[in-house]
Formats: structure tokens, C-alpha cells, sequence
């Protein structure tokens, strides 16, 4: 379903990724790592395009991307050649098909050290994620900056803004499911409740019985709140921090994938199908 069928009121926004979209965003492409991200889990935005332009030029940097669908394997291949790549910024001047062929060169001759077998082992794990790859597959990450549309801003939790001051439908979804998402309609009723920020209520869900945050805390809060309606949170960009007023712009984390209508990826219309 297209974001037109399901509001009259849209917003622009951007994106910037070394991946092509076909055929549209998905949840399933969010990072799996441990570490928590800045503003929770969920598909980032944001409603200036200098923005969106900045993230395309650095997540493309010193990339390598596949030309195929991978086997967890090949996945784990295809990591350890971008880490080496950000760790020695020379190789970037390389040619993939160079870069992979000294990799393998050097896990070879690193797998045969009788002198260590820890280093040995490591390098023979190396080598076997490496010749997964076929390196003719292999090649520079293309930037993309992606303009989308997506929902209104009254749509979003408040990630900067207290509770009393949520939009009202943000307010509504909540209390009509407040005992779902907290556990228990008193808390609701507290003045420490109403003086939460949207980043404070966001992260009370997310964080676990240790009192630490990481990102399947973080999934488990952006999923608990779409059940309940909401699709994403907004927040204040790097820029907008000390202004006020309508000179203020926001960056965007979204839950819900048929929300977002990609209309142009580099300039050029969008059509789902190729580059």
C-alpha cells in the first residue's frame, strides 16, 4: 500500500545510503548489532536534505558492497574486508578484486604458522569466509540519496518534548494502551509521568532489568509502540539544537515501513525496478 492511500497530509524528507532500495525500505535491513543507536531503533529520516546528502557521502566512504544475496557467511566475509579497509584508509585506494586478493594472500600464509595455532585457527576461519566470496562481486558502494514522503509531523512521538506537550494523537494512542505498554495506568496518573520527555518514556520501555539500553531493548520499544499505532518519533537535528520556532527541523526514526513512499533516489523518479 503506498503512503498516499493511508494520509492526505505528507511530509518530504531524505535519506542518504550506500544501498540501492528495491522496492522499498524495509525493517528487516536494520543493523542486528548489540550497541544501542542514538535515537532507538527503527528507519532514520531527516527533513533537510543537506542532511540526508551528508549520509550518503559518509556511509558510502571506503565501502564495499555485494553485488548478490549473501549467505551469512559471505556476510561475515564481506565485514572483515570493510574493517580492514577502515583501519588502513590506504587500501581504499585499491581496486576491490586487490584488496580481497591480499587479504587471502595474507590468511594464507597466516594459517600455516606452526608457531602459533590461536593466530593459525584465526587466519583459516578468515580464509574460509574470504574464498565464500566470489570477488568478481565485489565492488565500491554507490552513494544514494534517497527523497521520500512520509506522514505529517504530528504523527511522531516528541523525542525532545515532554509528555504533557505530545501531539494530542500521540496522547490518545497512549493512554488507550498505556496498562499494554507500562504495565500499569498509575504511572500514568504520576507528575513524574507528564514531565518525561518522549526520549525518557521511549527509553523506560527499552531499557532491561539491568537498567542498560541496547538495541533489542530499543526493538522491543519501537515494536510496542507501532502495536499500538505509533508510527516512529522526531527529533531535534544537530542544527536546530539551540533554535527555537519554525527555524527549528527534525531528523526522523520510522517503525513502520508502508509509511515511506520513495519518490526520487539521486534526482532521478523512482520506479522500485533498477538504478
Amino acid at each position: 500500500m503506498r503512503l498516499s492511500q493511508l494520509t492526505g497530509i505528507l511530509e518530504k524528507a531524505w535519506h542518504g545510503s550506500p544501498a540501492f532500495v528495491k522496492p522499498k525500505f524495509s525493517l528487516d535491513k536494520i543493523g542486528t548489532g548489540e550497541g544501542a543507536t542514538a535515537y532507538g531503533w527503527g528507519m532514520y529520516f531527516a527533513s533537510r536534505q543537506a542532511v540526508g546528502a551528508w549520509y550518503a557521502e559518509e556511509l558510502s566512504k571506503n565501502v564495499f558492497v555485494y553485488s548478490d544475496s549473501m549467505t551469512p557467511r559471505q556476510i561475515m566475509g564481506l565485514e572483515e574486508i570493510n574493517l580492514e579497509v577502515d583501519q588502513n584508509k590506504k587500501l581504499a585506494t585499491l581496486s576491490p578484486f586487490e584488496v580481497y586478493n591480499m587479504m587471502v594472500h595474507r590468511a594464507t600464509v597466516n594459517a600455516e604458522d606452526e608457531w602459533d595455532r590461536d593466530a593459525a585457527y584465526a587466519a583459516k576461519n578468515s580464509l574460509e569466509k574470504l574464498k565464500s566470496l566470489d570477488p568478481r562481486k565485489i565492488s565500491r558502494a554507490t552513494k544514494y540519496l534517497y527523497n521520500v514522503s512520509i506522514p505529517e509531523e504530528d504523527d511522531y512521538l516528541d523525542w525532545d518534548n515532554s509528555m504533557k506537550n505530545q501531539p494530542a494523537d500521540i496522547l490518545a494512542k497512549i493512554k488507550g494502551s498505556f496498562k499494554t505498554i507500562v504495565g500499569s495506568m498509575a504511572v500514568y496518573r504520576s507528575e513524574d509521568f507528564w514531565d518525561m520527555t518522549g526520549k525518557d518514556f521511549y527509553n523506560s520501555i527499552a531499557m532491561d532489568a539491568k537498567g542498560d539500553i541496547n538495541r533489542a531493548g530499543q526493538k522491543k520499544a519501537s515494536m510496542l509502540l507501532h502495536s499500538v499505532g505509533i508510527i516512529g518519533l522526531k527529533y531535534l537535528d544537530g542544527a536546530s539544537r539551540h533554535v527555537t520556532g519554525d527555524r527549528s527541523t527534525r531528523n526522523y526514526v520510522i517503525w513502520d515501513e508502508d509509511v515511506i513512499d520513495i519518490n526520487q533516489v539521486n534526482g532521478k523518479v523512482y520506479t522500485g525496478t533498477d538504478k
